[in-house]
């Protein structure tokens, strides 16, 4: 860009060096002011390139929101399938079940015959059919209380499954909404879910110090040396990307903070006590402004927050290994922007492997309520996590999801040892197949197709004879 003559803007020569004195002469544009004017358009090409000073965290951030609205695999429920397998073996033991006194009388009374030699080929062949139902009902009721025994053992483990994907989800939920919240909405109803909700469970809420006429204010929720951060990502996307003041847009261009002007009262609790002016009873941090310079309240401001998350990938079912990952880069981007000369502070060189953003001056604050804090000022659009990790229990949101994570690992766990059991389950049924096939149809191939094959007519003559002769 360069200055004309008249003060308009135009394209740069790629020749400029070269023809500046001519330019300079033909125009009679003094030189001094001239020169002031291409400084000041090469400041602009400079400033025009200038990211958002919270970029690099803010992805990352969004990495992890995009981790916790993820959705962990369904159960799958085979149990249909299953139990059919283990009632379609039950039919085969039922069917070769011989009765103990019918099974004597044959044997008794073809040893007879074979003794007077009166035992024909069809009377051996019905002997050796009826041993080997016995058989092979001993082998498949020992096979049924195997499969009886596994079948119960898949319906623990994917009972187990069920229950720790319900607590991933409702870990998850707790990480974005606060612990209010079990489910994680469709995206169309994020504004609506939100419109219900106590910001106290959003936003961290210490006593006194987060609220005046019902407003909450950054220092209190961001985290300073003696308040905590972390509650839930969206109190920290705010402490990251809103902040108070609108000409702030540390993340994106389009998030900024509510307030056109925002005196010390804003970000220091001691002015706040005072009870005073307009703008620190409107300097309400948990709304932002839009590029379209609308303020939006957080039912409406926390969607457009959310949208303006890059989508690096398409969503897939959720893993610890992908919480595990996402939670290592965040941890990796703290302390990464932090800048002071002061070292009065005693715990400086601590307190800033903790901050995630832009933190330039970690002392400078008058009041020990806000000292160490990000305050949602420029150059302090940031998340402090020294108290929450060293004198607190932990960030509250990245617990949750750990907790989530070791759930989707027992889900998984869970989910793959009761696959195991039921591919040992159908080899149980193959088995018993096999064994009938066997003794009974003569083909150890056969399968059970779902109805029990019927008795040979002879068998069925043969074995009802000897019930009449039994109840004579």
């Amino acid at each position: 860009m360069f200055c004309s003559p008249q003060g308009s803007l135009g394209k740069l020569p790629s020749c400029f060096k070269a023809r500046e004195l001519t330019m300079i002469r033909r125009t009679g544009f003094p030189l001094a002011a001239y020169s002031a004017c291409v400084a000041l358009a090469l400041g602009a090409l400079g400033t025009a390139g200038t990211k958002p000073d919270n970029e690099e965290e803010f992805k990352v951030l969004c990495r992890v929101l995009r981790v916790a609205e993820g959705t962990p695999a369904p159960v799958p429920d085979n149990s249909s399938i299953e139990l059919k397998a283990v009632q379609q073996v039950k039919l085969l033991a039922r069917y070769t079940d011989v009765n103990e006194e019918q099974y004597d009388l044959v044997v008794r009374q073809s040893k007879q015959d074979f003794s007077k030699e009166k035992l024909s080929a069809e009377d051996e062949d019905f002997l050796k059919y009826t041993v080997g139902r016995r058989i092979a009902h001993e082998k498949i009721v020992i096979i049924v209380r195997k499969m009886e025994r596994i079948y119960e053992r898949i319906r623990e483990k994917i009972e187990k499954a069920t229950k720790a994907r319900e607590n991933a989800v409702k870990l998850l939920a707790h990480s974005i909404y606060g612990n209010t919240v079990d489910y994680l909405p469709a995206e169309k109803n994020i504004t609506k879910l939100l419109s219900h909700i106590d910001k106290g469970s959003i936003f961290n809420d210490p006593e006194k110090v987060v609220t005046l006429d019902g407003n909450y204010y950054a220092a209190a929720s961001c985290g300073a040396i003696v308040h905590e951060a972390g509650r839930t990502l969206i109190n920290d996307f705010y402490c990251l990307c809103v902040g108070i003041v609108k000409k702030n847009s540390p993340c994106h261009t389009d998030i900024g903070g509510a307030l056109d002007n925002c005196n010390k009262c804003c970000s220091e609790v001691g002015e706040r006590e005072k009870g005073g002016s307009e703008k620190c009873i409107s300097g309400n941090w948990t709304w932002l402004n839009d590029g379209d310079n609308a303020k939006k309240d957080l039912s409406d401001g926390w969607p457009m927050l959310r949208s303006k998350c890059p989508h690096e990938t398409e969503n897939l079912s959720l893993t610890a290994e992908a919480i595990r990952v996402a939670l290592e880069d965040f941890r990796r981007m703290l302390g990464k922007q932090y800048s002071d000369s002061d070292g009065d502070f005693p715990t400086t060189m601590t307190v800033k492997n903790f901050v995630l953003g832009k933190m330039m001056k970690i002392s400078y604050i008058m009041y020990p309520q806000d000292e160490g804090g990000c305050v949602g000022d420029e150059n302090q659009t940031c998340v402090n996590y020294w108290s929450a990790l060293v004198k607190g229990n932990g960030i509250e949101w990245e617990n949750n999801l750990i907790k989530a994570m070791n759930e989707v690992e027992t889900f998984t766990t869970e989910v793959e040892q009761a696959e195991n059991l039921s591919v040992v389950l159908f080899d149980l049924k193959k088995e018993a197949e096999r064994v009938y096939g066997k003794e009974i149809i003569g083909n150890v191939s056969w399968e059970f197709d779902g109805v029990t094959p019927a008795l040979r007519v002879r068998d069925l003559i043969a074995y009802t004879t000897i019930a009449c002769f039994l109840l004579l």
